[in-house]
């Protein structure tokens, strides 16, 4: 739950930063693309405006039509101009500002010191704006767009001496301009659009798979910690448990061998007497001790171990065989999936074959009549390579309040009489003794699987 959280919260940040980003990339390419074909449509048009201007309104020309007064020279030449596809409108200004032809009589003889545009043509500087709003139009503004208009300042510079005598205003409206600015606006926004769906996917996915990661190598550590502590704690138990072990079973062995030569002596004596069945009584429960003392030996890792090269599908092959009847008479059957392409292992199969056998046992007090036991074993690269087998039963599984008890010594949930609690214990110590580990998996109600990993052999 941390963990989605956190992801969520991700997510949130992310998908805010990826639509600013996105905004923020397709808005500046936008602008840039508007800035520059705005400006080489209005270089454009001043280089046309220079070349005309030049014959048709020349210093001159121009200073006869201020003298005069009528505009006549002014109005042929912005019939001129206008006539030429996608120009709307014309304006002159002389050399202080003031508007001396257009065809709105309202604005001639106006000066608009505000206009600054108009204040760096007059000063030799071609200048270009579109969707600008200034006082003039107040007389405009219904007949034009100005949001979709290019307006151009070009500055008439008399030919020998560069000085600005006049200034020219041009109004267009460059269709094909404004539809492959159009076009490439939509691009941007669709590219734009599609890096940052695409961003935010790859980003999310990493985070995912990087909370994923994360987890498996806290359930790893987690795991660790608990083998640890468990090796620990059995370990303590193991030394103090060996000591306590030889010193019973030498005097153990003195009592049992008094009583089987108490028992050989009294050979074809009644059975019945009651002094026959207390020896046998008491040879039954040294015996069943005897056992206890050999699996606390066991469990403290003080028993010989013969490391011989063996194929782990062998030993459960043979483990089975010593199962198959009586599991079979509980109407137990078995699922077996073994790789045939296993490597060796190195270990005493003696032993593995007790920890087989102590998990089948347990399996089969949780599937109890018609259960179903299935094993399976194959490789694991990861970290290894490993020879893993696996245990599955179909029984009523492990509680979750125990589960982590089950490797303890001595703790067993079944009756007094069906064990002391050491088999996992014993099965735990071997299995470590071999470099290998043993996990364990259950829910209620849908059964238990234990997982033993060996150290494949090099």
């Amino acid at each position: 739950m941390e963990r989605l959280n956190l992801f969520h919260k991700f997510l949130l940040i992310l998908s805010l930063s990826t639509l600013l980003g996105i905004v923020a990339l397709a808005g500046t390419i936008s602008y840039l693309l508007k800035k520059n074909l705005v400006e080489e449509e209005g270089q454009d048009t001043a280089s046309l405006m220079r070349v005309l201007s030049g014959s048709d309104l020349s210093p001159e020309m121009f200073a006869q039509a201020l003298r005069q007064g009528e505009g006549v020279a002014f109005a042929r030449f912005a019939d001129r101009i206008k006539g030429m596809p996608e120009v709307f409108r014309v304006k002159i200004y002389d050399k202080a500002g003031t508007l001396v032809w257009s065809d709105e009589e309202r604005l001639v003889g106006k000066n608009f010191t505000d206009n600054l545009e108009l204040k760096e043509a007059l000063g030799g500087k071609v200048q270009v704006a579109m969707g600008l709003l200034k006082r003039e139009h107040i007389y405009e503004s219904d007949r034009y767009n100005e949001n979709r208009l290019i307006e151009v300042y070009v500055p008439l510079l008399h030919p020998d001496s560069g000085e600005v005598y006049g200034a020219l205003e041009i109004y267009k409206h460059p269709v094909s301009h404004f539809a492959l600015m159009d076009r490439m606006r939509r691009a941007v926004w669709v590219i734009s659009l599609t890096l940052g769906i695409l961003l935010f996917a790859s980003c999310s996915w990493l985070f995912w798979n990087a909370l994923k990661q994360q987890k498996k190598l806290d359930a790893e550590k987690g795991l660790m910690q608990a083998q640890l502590i468990q090796a620990e704690k059995l370990a303590t138990i193991g030394a103090m448990l060996a000591g306590l072990a030889h010193e019973i079973n030498n005097p153990l062995n003195i009592i049992w061998n008094k009583v089987r030569l108490m028992l050989k002596d009294l050979q074809g004596v009644n059975p019945g007497i009651e002094l026959v069945q207390d020896l046998r009584v008491i040879d039954s429960n040294i015996s069943r001790i005897g056992g206890i003392i050999r699996n606390l030996l066991a469990f403290s890792r003080k028993s010989n171990f013969d490391s011989v090269p063996l194929n782990l599908n062998t030993v459960i092959s043979e483990s089975l065989l010593l199962v198959e009847k009586p599991f079979a008479r509980m109407n137990i059957v078995f699922d077996q999936a073994l790789d045939l392409s296993l490597p060796q292992i190195l270990g005493d199969p003696n032993q593995i074959q007790q920890v087989l056998l102590n998990l089948l046992s347990n399996a089969r007090d949780a599937v109890q009549e018609g259960g179903k036991i299935s094993i399976r074993t194959y490789v694991l690269k990861h970290g290894g390579p490993w020879v893993v087998a696996e245990v599955r039963d179909s029984g009523h599984g492990i509680p979750p309040e125990i589960i982590g008890r089950i490797f303890d010594p001595f703790f067993t949930t079944k009756g007094s009489h069906e064990g002391v609690g050491l088999g996992l214990a014993v099965s735990y110590g071997i299995v470590n003794s071999h470099g290998g580990s043993i996990q364990v998996e259950s829910r209620p109600g849908q059964g238990t699987v234990f997982t033993l990993r060996f150290p494949a052999r090099a």
